[in-house]
């Protein structure tokens, strides 16, 4: 405290002699001491968790008029060109719980890079994406990871919005129309309860769909187009 003090009134006798020799008088200003306080919004979050829930369209004009008159409006088609990734000593035949996996998706001269991880089940995940660069040096470095490539899938996706939900509108090669339904939630919040709000959105809407518990590789995998899907990675640069 005695040093903090001298180091105060040093400086005001300094700056009073050199306004003093300009003609100016410095008002006397008391300095005060604050203790750093930290800024909440700089305080680490919990990490979130993709909650998702998917629809195969039964009827996609009676889907989309439901959805249309819930208030929900899809944007311009995009088409992704996804590779999935798994460890190397996965295979279909093992569950996925608790198990990463990657993947590498192109939509137009873009490349995003995503980890996922099932947590509960194959529809909720704790999720970390980035975009990148270069595709082909990405899907090297994966492989240096120690994940190989396992299923491709191609689709046309539009995106809505409603409520805090995202709305994918999708054509699947080789599986047809869904619609998955997604939602960010804290890492602490109960899935289950997501999930319920969603299927009530859907019963009320009259949602011309059933529910699909797989994710599109496992569907592509077992399908009828898994002979062209399986290990077909996008083609990469030497």
């Amino acid at each position: 405290m005695r040093r903090t003090r001298g180091i105060r009134s040093f400086v005001r006798r300094s700056l009073r002699r050199r306004l003093s020799g300009a003609g100016r008088r410095l008002p006397r200003v008391k300095l005060s001491w604050r203790r750093p306080t930290i800024r909440r919004d700089r305080v680490p979050r919990l990490p979130h968790v993709e909650v998702e829930v998917r629809f195969r369209l039964n009827n996609e004009g009676a889907a989309l008029a439901a959805l249309r008159r819930a208030g929900v409006r899809f944007g311009r088609v995009e088409e992704q060109n996804d590779q999935a990734f798994a460890p190397a000593e996965w295979d279909y035949s093992q569950p996925r719980i608790g198990v990463t996996f990657a993947r590498l998706r192109t939509v137009g001269d873009r490349h995003l890079f995503t980890v996922k991880r099932p947590l509960t089940d194959v529809r909720t995940c704790v999720e970390h994406e980035c975009w990148v660069s270069d595709r082909g040096a990405m899907h090297k470095a994966i492989l240096l990871m120690g994940f190989e490539p396992t299923i491709r899938i191609v689709k046309q996706r539009s995106l809505g919005h409603l409520r805090d939900w995202t709305f994918c509108l999708d054509e699947v090669e080789g599986l047809g129309r869904f619609v998955e339904i997604e939602r960010l939630a804290a890492a602490d919040e109960d899935p289950d309860q997501t999930r319920a709000e969603i299927d009530r959105f859907v019963a009320e809407i009259g949602l011309s769909a059933e529910r699909c518990f797989d994710t599109y590789d496992a569907l592509l995998y077992r399908s009828k187009a898994a002979d062209d899907a399986v290990i077909a990675p996008v083609a990469v640069a030497a």
